[in-house]
């Protein structure tokens, strides 16, 4: 008998988010890394990188406008 998965209790992104843009992956990467390492940094480390790089255009990367606000970057 196949075993069932089970429905997962984690933060995810609203639906709006596209999986077709960067942001999307680098949310998995985060969602799995909270499953490793649960006192990660990477939201830390990822706006430190942003504020280096402020010519980056994170809406072109798929990054909403309030992203921090988002259940798993909460």
């Amino acid at each position: 008998m196949p075993m069932q998965i089970k429905k997962s209790n984690r933060a995810w992104i609203s639906p709006s988010i596209s999986p077709k843009r960067i942001f999307y992956d680098i949310c998995i990467l985060k969602w799995f890394l909270d499953i490793i390492v649960p006192d990660n940094q990477m939201k830390e480390n990822l706006k430190a990188l942003l504020t280096q790089y402020p010519n980056v255009d994170i809406a072109a990367m798929g990054f909403p406008k309030d992203w921090e606000k988002e259940a798993l970057w909460r």
